[in-house]
């Protein structure tokens, strides 16, 4: 399935190419079509790791069919995604800890730390590191007899995590989960996002990904960064514009493998999950009105995430510093 995948890429980026040669205005000394730097493939993580490994074998041949002509690039959004899980894997143990006084059914506590989509459990990191933050606050206040510093706080943290390993272990989850609202940060810092806050995440992210054996992940970030000193100029600044994010209707900067996601759920709220006879006219017309209509809530949204079987009337929506937990007391 890849290698076909990577053979009608190949296709694709060749034929500009040869359009262009064959051209009555062809010159040798005349600009080069984007083409020639190359085609640029965004994906998920693991079809992009089965991409790289079948590059890298085809670089070994003694003719090689893509190497310089295919970089299988993995998508942002997707990396944020594994990084939400790789804290899962790592804070199994005391995540459900921290949850359990609002997340209280065991599926609510394995969504929380195995999310399908990060977006989702992004609304909720925010009150659980206020929640830790702020009981580190208090019980600091209380031994102070005074509002501290934020210094003062974040020293008093480390200070109960060089003595206790269970402190250590929730200072080593708030640093992770820092590292995912820097990651999405870098979404929108600027015109097109921030491609240097992006690979500075990926460098903090690649100890987690490797102490939770999501080796896709490892050999995708290591092969980029080797990739990104080695390539030209000229394919960091189509990286830069064209394929970290894309602008939406409004100028709005999202990751382009997001941007994909999006155009795929809305066409699927039209068009459903099955294959028709007379689907491809139908998707032609779709695409083409999709842009034209108002937002109508969410249309079909059985067909996108399935039908609602809990009820959320079980979950608390909120928390309190009262709550216990006193780790850093």
């Amino acid at each position: 399935m890849i290698r076909a995948f990577l053979e009608c890429t190949f296709a694709i980026e060749k034929k500009p190419i040869d359009d262009w040669k064959a051209s009555p205005t062809y010159s040798p000394c005349a600009p080069q079509p984007v083409a020639y730097t190359g085609a640029y493939p965004v994906m998920d993580g693991q079809p992009a790791n089965q991409a790289q490994i079948q590059i890298a074998a085809d670089r070994w041949r003694r003719i090689p069919r893509w190497n310089g002509h295919i970089h299988a690039i993995f998508g942002p959004f997707h990396a944020l995604l594994k990084t939400f899980n790789a804290i899962g894997d790592l804070f199994a143990n005391i995540i459900p800890w921290l949850i359990e006084i609002y997340r209280i059914s065991a599926k609510r506590q394995d969504w929380y730390a195995h999310p399908g989509d990060s977006r989702q459990l992004e609304a909720e990191y925010p009150q659980i590191l206020t929640f830790i933050y702020g009981s580190a606050a208090k019980h600091l206040a209380d031994y102070l007899q005074r509002s501290p510093s934020v210094f003062e706080i974040n020293q008093h943290m480390m200070n109960r995590a060089k003595k206790y390993p269970f402190c250590m272990v929730i200072v080593l989850y708030t640093r992770f989960a820092e590292v995912t609202k820097m990651m999405r940060k870098a979404e929108s810092l600027g015109e097109r996002g921030c491609v240097e806050l992006y690979f500075t995440c990926l460098r903090f992210a690649l100890p987690l990904f490797a102490m939770t054996h999501k080796t896709d992940y490892v050999r995708l970030i290591n092969d980029y960064f080797v990739k990104w000193h080695c390539v030209s100029p000229a394919f960091k600044e189509i990286y830069r514009h064209f394929l970290y994010t894309q602008l939406t209707s409004t100028g709005f900067p999202i990751w382009l493998d997001l941007f994909m996601e999006m155009i795929i759920m809305d066409i699927r709220g039209y068009c459903g999950k099955v294959a028709r006879w007379g689907l491809h006219k139908k998707l032609e017309y779709v695409v083409n009105q999709i842009p034209k209509r108002q937002r109508t809530g969410n249309v079909m949204e059985s067909l996108r995430s399935g039908e609602q079987k809990e009820k959320a009337t079980k979950s608390r929506t909120h928390l309190t510093l009262s709550d216990p937990i006193a780790v850093f007391e």
